[in-house]
């Protein structure tokens, strides 16, 4: 960010955002007097070399403290701040971390729509396999050979798809770890060449990996039940 040649730092005199003059969003040039009364809000004005203004104020409603955009005909919020953390940012059509977001013990709620773009793709796997499932919820293996798998990281509890792909020989195998539990424990595996099965796990901590298998996967016809 490059520095500015200019700072000035107002306070605002009114309800109506300081307004004493109906063309300074400021209320008109009041320095701040530590002296004074508790400052509910201030205006921010930053002037790079080439005369550009950035306007931003900061502004305390009760328990709240928002940082808002002085630049549009119609104040923005762009971030409330509360006593329990961030109360509301301004919408964002391309949101992105610096890390990890870990939300604690708390849920996430009203999400609409969540997507993975693609299937993380194991192409020429050793005999040993390990699924990490903090790569992605959904994998797909394409087995040569007999594989022993191991599972890591799941994001749990959740639910997790794999999809093992028979290369052209088929009949390859594969040998499950043992927190993967199934019906009568056993997971059927289509044994054609090019053929793949699906599988179905839920991971429930505790428990470990409650799985189905579904295979013989053909073109859909109508049919009555």
């Amino acid at each position: 960010m490059p520095f500015t040649d200019r700072v000035q730092v107002y306070k605002q005199e009114d309800d109506s955002r300081g307004g004493n003059t109906a063309d300074d969003e400021f209320g008109g040039p009041s320095p701040i007097n530590a002296q004074e009364d508790a400052i509910e809000s201030a205006g921010l004005i930053l002037q790079d070399s080439n005369n550009r203004d950035e306007k931003v104020y900061i502004d305390r409603d009760g328990n709240n403290l928002r940082f808002i955009d002085g630049n549009v005909t119609t104040p923005k919020t762009l971030l409330e701040l509360s006593q329990i953390g961030i109360k509301k940012v301004e919408e964002d059509q391309s949101p992105r971390l610096g890390g990890s977001l870990n939300a604690l013990d708390k849920d996430i709620s009203n999400v609409k729509v969540m997507t993975n773009s693609s299937y993380n793709v194991i192409s020429n796997p050793s005999a040993s396999v390990n699924i990490d499932w903090s790569i992605g919820q959904r994998q797909i293996l394409n087995m040569n050979q007999t594989h022993v798998l191991s599972f890591s990281n799941p994001i749990g509890p959740c639910t997790l798809t794999l999809l093992l792909k028979q290369n052209s020989s088929g009949s390859n195998l594969i040998s499950w770890p043992s927190t993967v539990l199934a019906p009568d424990g056993k997971l059927k595996i289509d044994p054609n060449p090019n053929s793949f099965t699906l599988v179905a796990l839920t991971y429930i901590p505790g428990f470990g990996y409650l799985a189905m298998s579904t295979r013989n996967f053909k073109p859909a016809v109508s049919e009555l039940a």
